[in-house]
């Protein structure tokens, strides 16, 4: 499974440009989950909820603050299964689903920029 996140640009005269938007593609064999216009740093998060929930129960429903709709893990005959509205990604196990979010967290620390913000301190 892969979590591939592309963070928009960020306009460096907005002084409220510090959350990462952008677009998060979870994609594992032949299923796909897509979505763009989202606070990437909040779908991180509820990935890692989902993962903690459904070592739990066999299905977990993790609210995303910022949207409608809920992100939805289920067990699934060995896999896990991941929905949002219509559209949802298989992964062959929750291993497999923390490695990538892993993955997907160290690229974000390693690629969010925020322009307003000062790493001085004074």
């Amino acid at each position: 499974m892969q979590i591939i996140i592309s963070l928009d640009p960020i306009d460096i005269n907005d002084p409220l440009a510090i959350d990462p938007v952008g677009s998060i593609a979870m994609i594992s064999g032949q299923t796909k989950l897509t979505e763009s216009a989202v606070y990437v740093d909040s779908w991180l998060k509820a990935i890692a909820a989902g993962i903690s929930e459904i070592r739990k129960s066999s299905r977990a429903e993790i609210d995303l603050i910022e949207e409608p709709h809920r992100l939805i893990f289920e067990s699934e005959d060995n896999s896990i299964r991941i929905s949002f509205k219509s559209q949802f990604v298989v992964a062959k196990s929750l291993q497999e689903i923390e490695i990538a979010l892993a993955e997907a967290t160290e690229y974000l620390s390693n690629h969010q920029v925020f322009p307003n913000v000062s790493s001085e301190v004074n």
